[in-house]
């Protein structure tokens, strides 16, 4: 499993939906974790193509279909991955935690969740 969470800034607000905010969105930092390794972040920094060979390899395997990709809104990730980093996933191999949630009869906050689940914040 590769755990993914983008951070992004665009001049658009989300408002506009996913795809339209996706289509000029910039990532600012990547956070990930693969198999329950090491929290890492990278400030893609105005470069996307300068990705760190660890992230790298994971897509890598994600798209040969070795690993599946857990990100919490995981449409608005794979949309903009698609769009800003030039990775797109198939869609069957992306998780969503948000979904799980909804699922369970839990609100989509992340952060509602994690309240209600007593995870630390961390």
């Amino acid at each position: 499993m590769l755990y993914f969470d983008l951070e992004t800034f665009n001049t658009r607000d989300i408002s506009v939906g996913t795809f339209a905010y996706a289509e000029t969105a910039e990532v600012l930092l990547a956070s990930y974790a693969v198999e329950g390794g090491e929290v890492k972040v990278w400030d893609v920094n105005g470069e996307p193509t300068n990705m760190p060979r660890d992230l790298l390899e994971a897509l890598g395997a994600v798209h040969h279909g070795e690993l599946s990709i857990t990100a919490h809104n995981a449409i608005f990730d794979r949309t903009v991955a698609r769009e800003a980093l030039y990775f797109d996933a198939p869609v069957e191999r992306w998780r969503c935690t948000m979904a799980k949630a909804y699922a369970h009869g839990f609100p989509g906050n992340l952060d509602q969740v994690g309240r209600i689940l007593r995870l630390p914040q961390d």
